[in-house]
């Protein structure tokens, strides 16, 4: 599946789901982290979601589910114009990449075990995870 996070801009074709809101994006995130029927291949992201709505919630969700190993981390873009909405969002997905590569390191997918698990505990975090998960469920990794 291929992901479309605008709140305005149409998806370039009919092959995009798409969500005109964080809430929306979420649910289909989480399915794809939880349900395992559904693989997110990629995801292209707008920063300015109206009103106080944006994206970063739904790119620090990305991090954190990558980072619990329940989420294989799916190409993503940014069709942003924002600068520093695209910036924040950069962040939360790079180090999302980086809690993929170390769960490729492994040399076993041990991210079905974790998602079997269902363990959504911070404190179930790979070694090199330096951050923290707030009250409002956002990951904030520093690595």
């Amino acid at each position: 599946m291929k992901l479309w996070i605008d709140d305005l801009r149409s998806p370039p074709d009919n092959g995009w789901f798409w969500t005109k809101n964080s809430s929306d994006a979420l649910v289909v995130i989480r399915l794809a982290a939880h349900q395992g029927g559904v693989i997110l291949n990629e995801i292209s992201f707008d920063h300015d979601l109206g009103g106080e709505d944006i994206a970063v919630k739904v790119a620090n969700e990305i991090e954190r589910l990558v980072y619990l190993g329940h989420l294989k981390m799916p190409a993503w873009k940014i069709h942003s114009a924002n600068p520093v909405g695209r910036a924040n969002l950069e962040r939360a997905l790079r180090s999302a990449e980086r809690f993929d590569e170390i769960w490729l390191a492994s040399g076993t997918d041990a991210r079905v075990d974790a998602r079997v698990a269902e363990t959504d505990d911070a404190r179930d975090a790979p070694e090199d995870y330096h951050g923290e998960t707030s009250k409002d469920g956002e990951c904030h990794a520093v690595l």
